[in-house]
C-alpha cells in the first residue's frame, strides 16, 4: 500500500511540475512581455503576479454594424481602443 501511495504522490508532483513549466513558457512568459510593453507605452508601471491564479471572469463584445454588445461576469473589466494612423483613442 505504501509503495501504492508513493507512486500515485510521484506522479503526481510530476505532472504538476510538467503543468507549472508548460504554464511559464505558454502563458508566464508572454504575459511577462506584454507587461513590459505596456508599461513602456504608458510609461508607469502594472502590477502582475505569476503565476495567475483562482478568479473565474468573462468579458464579451459583440460588435454589430449598429450597435456594440457588451457583457461581463465577475471582476474584470474591458478597455476599448481605436486607433487611427498613429493616434490612439
Amino acid at each position: 500500500n505504501t509503495h501504492l501511495i508513493n507512486a500515485a504522490k510521484n506522479c503526481y508532483q510530476s505532472h504538476q511540475q510538467d503543468c507549472e513549466a508548460r504554464y511559464r513558457r505558454r502563458v508566464g512568459e508572454k504575459m511577462i512581455a506584454e507587461k513590459r510593453r505596456l508599461e513602456s507605452e504608458i510609461g508607469e508601471e502594472l502590477p502582475l503576479e505569476m503565476p495567475q491564479e483562482g478568479g473565474t471572469t468573462a468579458t464579451v463584445m459583440i460588435v454589430h454594424p449598429r450597435c456594440l454588445f457588451v457583457s461581463w461576469v465577475g471582476d474584470s473589466r474591458a478597455v476599448m481602443g481605436l486607433r487611427v494612423g498613429e493616434r490612439l483613442m
